[in-house]
């Protein structure tokens, strides 16, 4: 289930109603599914893409960028050496991930753009002994600061992430300016922990507390409420 090329199918592919699990028992990294981008397809997929005929060898309606993929109404759950449940990995784009159910295991971006991450129910990620990495409901690790907002574009609403500390997302922020440069955009989630907890941590500073991301113009229309019991689960 793992180790998908994106482009491989050109997008328009949708994976979904499945239940995967017992996955990544003897390597690390990546999860239950992961998707990378290592080659670029010329394909007839009818995205515009930016570039000429010319450009493409006379092949007028052709393209390098791939429409989007979606990954919905899945079960997946991680466990032994994986980190995330759905690891979009080494440029990966162009990825629609809606109405899973993801358990010891969020999301992950790794210099690719263009996804949106919504209305998935995210439970315990990065939780030990159940996953390794300590991550969480979204990740970003592209660090691409200045880089510029095309490695952005990238969309975290209607969330539902349950944490056993308040930690909901490993951005690995290093300061707290051109947010839209770094991270996803969010607005809209539901954040579940212990006493209703949130805390964003940021390199070499102190903790945001949900105001002060709020405030930064993250996950406006969001809400902290206690852990829910199994049975409201």
């Amino acid at each position: 289930m793992h180790h998908i090329h994106h482009s491989l199918f050109a997008g328009n592919d949708l994976v979904a109603r499945n239940l995967v699990f017992n996955m990544v028992r003897e390597s690390a990294d990546h999860g239950p599914y992961n998707s990378w981008d290592h080659q670029v397809f010329l394909t007839l997929n009818g995205v515009d893409d930016g570039f000429t005929a010319q450009d493409k060898w006379g092949h007028a309606g052709a393209s390098i960028i791939k429409a989007y993929s979606r990954i919905e109404r899945n079960f997946f759950i991680n466990g032994y050496n994986g980190i995330w449940a759905i690891d979009h990995d080494d440029g990966s784009q162009f990825y629609n991930d809606s109405f899973n159910f993801l358990v010891f295991g969020g999301c992950k971006n790794f210099q690719g753009n263009h996804k949106i991450t919504h209305h998935n129910l995210i439970a315990f990620p990065g939780i030990e002994p159940r996953s390794y990495g300590d991550r969480r409901c979204q990740s970003e690790d592209n660090n691409l600061l200045h880089v510029g907002r095309g490695f952005a574009e990238q969309y975290y609403h209607d969330n539902h992430c349950l944490s056993q500390d308040g930690i909901a997302y490993s951005w690995f922020l290093t300061n707290t300016s051109d947010l839209a440069d770094q991270i996803y955009r969010t607005w809209n989630n539901t954040f579940y922990a212990p006493d209703s907890a949130f805390e964003q941590d940021v390199v070499n500073e102190d903790s945001l507390s949900f105001p002060q991301w709020q405030a930064l113009g993250q996950d406006k229309g969001s809400k902290l409420k206690n852990l829910p019991t199994d049975k409201q689960l």
